[in-house]
């Protein structure tokens, strides 16, 4: 079933009405009438609707709705350095939000390589993400200047998580609780950053195997473990 996007409806809505750019992919679509299709809110609130016309204009009918459809029952956050090429983050962005992940924070951090992040087209990757895996929630995506900052602001109820080849088997233990997955760029966290890390109380660190991965990579390999432990 297809699912589209649509921010500005809840429980109390008899007919949706689609955004522009999601009507056009609608008819896109070339639904009949009487098919069905999820439309999600991305604020927890997915609907398994019905699609009918008056004159040829398409529309959303309700038929059930599903709260929190699609998410896991404890959220995921990745801490990312800013990595190197942006179609690398935009592909992080979109796998990161198929497999569950609720907030994501780009850092830039030390060894961090420069360019103009455009998060409006992030977004974007992130809500076609949302469509593809039939998600109820989408993700928030955050800048954050420098790793020293983050830490000191972030949410400490947050089971955090270093990817470390010092650290050891995450198959060792089990978390399934509201966690956050510290990941850093090409070049790694820094000296000075890493200190500031293993500042964090109760610090789990990862080691994710002998083969040496990209950022992106290790950043899906990591969210992949933590959503497989939650969803145990």
């Amino acid at each position: 079933m297809e699912c589209l996007y649509c921010p500005d409806f809840n429980q109390n809505n008899s007919i949706i009405k689609l955004p522009e750019d999601e009507l056009k992919h609608l008819k896109v679509l070339r639904l009949k009438e009487g098919e069905d299709i999820f439309v999600s809110n991305g604020k927890g609130l997915i609907t398994h609707s019905r699609v009918e016309f008056n004159n040829r204009e398409p529309l959303i009918v309700p038929i059930e709705y599903l709260p929190n459809y699609g998410e896991l029952t404890h959220s995921i956050t990745i801490a990312i350095c800013q990595i190197q090429y942006r179609e690398k983050l935009e592909f992080l962005i979109e796998k990161a939000v198929e497999l569950g992940v609720t907030e994501i924070i780009i850092i830039h951090c030390d060894y961090s390589q420069k360019f103009n992040i455009q998060q409006e087209r992030l977004k974007n990757k992130a809500i076609a993400a949302l469509k593809q895996s039939h998600r109820s929630v989408l993700p928030s995506i955050k800048l954050e200047k420098s790793l020293s900052s983050f830490i000191l602001n972030y949410n400490k109820a947050l089971i955090p998580i270093l990817l470390d080849e010092k650290g050891k088997n995450p198959l060792e233990e089990m978390i399934k609780q509201d966690s956050i997955l510290f990941v850093g760029c090409e070049g790694g966290f820094s000296a000075k950053e890493l200190e500031a890390i293993g500042k964090i109380e109760h610090l789990h660190r990862w080691n994710l195997g002998t083969r040496r991965l990209r950022a992106e990579t290790a950043a899906i390999k990591g969210i992949s473990i933590l959503s497989a432990m939650i969803e145990k």
